[in-house]
């Protein structure tokens, strides 16, 4: 019997021991590995974009030239991997963002959003082109359309989308090229401008994690999505 129990404690102390290890070893492999995918994918990303610019752009029923100012960067997200009710392991994936601001000046009453996109979401909400589902180069390609005054579906003036803001402790979001909002100006528009947001996104990171310390559940060995300073 007391053998039984010595091996059974024995069995525990490696288990708890290679957890800790793991644990304390995740941020820096993470770090790590992120870095790497930055830097290889972050050229990939903006040359998919540019190419994908013109064709979307041509969508719209306003003309959309240069954009007043845009935005760059990535978020990451910790995600459990579950085995019906049980997490069985962790994983942090990571996506390229970029979002364009345009200014569409007497614009008239009419959404210059293209017909594909305005049958979708509350007022001041992302919305997917449905011709962006599929595409080769994986890129989601959201659009907001924003005027001045506009309101939400709770009354509250619409704001500028902002993709980097995360939503929750397991998103984390960082900002490597910042809009200026100044050069947009939505308060001096008038009734008839629009502000017109493209954003463009891709997964390019994706790491398992396994358990961090535990005894009968599978915890996490982050407390949130390792990412890089900026």
């Amino acid at each position: 019997m007391l053998v039984l129990v010595a091996v059974v404690v024995g069995a525990l102390l490696v288990r708890f021991g290679l957890q800790a290890v793991r644990e304390w070893r995740a941020p820096g492999a993470i770090r790590d590995s992120l870095g790497a995918a930055v830097e290889e994918e972050r050229a990939a990303f903006a040359s998919d974009r540019d190419t994908a610019r013109p064709e979307i752009l041509d969508q719209f029923t306003a003309r959309l030239d240069e954009p007043v100012t845009s935005a760059l960067g990535y978020t990451c997200e910790l995600r459990s991997i579950d085995q019906g009710w049980i997490v069985a392991d962790w994983q942090q994936t990571c996506e390229w963002w970029t979002i364009d601001y345009y200014v569409v000046t007497d614009a008239g009453v009419d959404p210059v959003l293209p017909e594909d996109a305005r049958r979708y979401g509350a007022p001041c909400s992302p919305v997917s082109l449905d011709s962006a589902h599929g595409r080769e180069d994986e890129m989601a390609i959201d659009v907001v359309e924003v005027s001045p005054g506009q309101t939400d579906d709770d009354g509250e003036p619409c704001a500028l989308p902002r993709p980097g803001e995360a939503n929750s402790s397991r998103e984390r979001g960082v900002t490597l090229e910042p809009a200026d909002e100044t050069a947009i100006g939505l308060a001096d528009l008038g009734p008839e401008d629009r502000v017109v947001a493209v954003s463009y996104s891709r997964e390019f990171y994706a790491e398992q994690l396994d358990c961090g310390i535990g005894l009968l559940f599978c915890n996490s060995p982050v407390d949130g999505p390792v990412v890089l300073e900026p």
